[in-house]
């Protein structure tokens, strides 16, 4: 990569492919600085790109500790411990952000379902919305967008519990829109672990 190039590497919406949103860098680089890590990048033009990606030594907790943290991550009501059990529908057109996302969700203890677009999210849910505990929808994708998707889920089960998720900021509009007709949450890209942590947790807390 040029100097230019590599200034911009991991700037939302930045991309040298005629077809990239340039969203995968950012929510990598999200994920890594929430953790307390750093990413280094060498390259050089016709000779090729060396990323490296640094984080903190720690000790690994015991399977108790594990439990133990699993048990805290959502909280219920005072005083008491809530299972982080649950299954989320999560949909995004983007291979990159869906499944950085998907691991930041199973790390909070979460199952997950992925769909790669509006239909097909709209089929998983059909099919299993009881066992559905959150839906999280990205607004902008092709074939059908977040609003358009919201709608049809809210249809199959008016007590749908959905939250959209964009990285425009002119999409506030869209949350706005859709607050009103029972939008649980909106979280910003790219996603970081605290942020889908506290809007789960809220959902959850308003669910208890």
């Amino acid at each position: 990569m040029d100097h230019q190039t590599q200034q911009r590497l991991f700037d939302p919406f930045f991309s040298t492919k005629s077809m990239g949103r340039g969203l995968g860098m950012s929510a990598i680089l999200g994920i890594v600085q929430a953790h307390k890590g750093a990413i280094f990048v060498d390259s050089t033009v016709a000779r090729g790109t060396t990323i490296r990606v640094l984080f903190p030594a720690g000790e690994m907790p015991s399977i108790g500790e594990q439990r133990s943290t699993a048990a805290e991550t959502f909280p219920g009501r005072p005083g008491e411990k809530r299972a982080t059990v649950g299954t989320i529908l999560l949909v995004d057109d983007e291979d990159m952000v869906r499944n950085v996302c998907a691991q930041i969700l199973r790390r909070l203890g979460w199952q997950v379902i992925a769909a790669a677009s509006g239909p097909e999210a709209i089929k998983l849910y059909q099919q299993s919305f009881s066992g559905i505990t959150c839906a999280i929808l990205d607004q902008s994708m092709p074939q059908m967008d977040g609003m358009t998707v919201f709608r049809a889920l809210r249809a199959i089960n008016p007590g749908a519990k959905v939250i959209l998720s964009s990285g425009y900021s002119n999409d506030q509009g869209a949350v706005q829109r859709l607050t009103s007709e029972g939008l649980a949450g909106f979280i910003q890209k790219p996603y970081t672990v605290e942020g889908l942590r506290q809007q789960l947790a809220s959902i959850l807390q308003r669910a208890g």
